[in-house]
């Protein structure tokens, strides 16, 4: 989780980023079994205050549905 090597780094935004962040995210959820209600709840724990802000603004964060959340993001 946060502070591991498995940890993704910060996602700050960066469209050209977005794709490996995801990647990264899945990859450490996998690794602790995190369910998809887990990963929308966590999901946030990895990105800067503005991206936080934004993704806790999604319907898909608010409904917990992972799959339509990792598509707005």
């Amino acid at each position: 989780m946060e502070g591991t090597k498995a940890a993704p780094k910060t996602f700050k935004g960066d469209a050209d980023e977005v794709d490996m962040f995801l990647c990264r995210f899945e990859r450490m959820a996998q690794l602790h079994s995190l369910t998809d209600t887990q990963k929308c709840d966590r999901v946030t724990e990895y990105c800067g205050r503005m991206v936080r802000q934004t993704i806790e603004g999604f319907k898909a964060h608010q409904d917990k549905n992972w799959e339509q959340l990792k598509a707005k993001i």
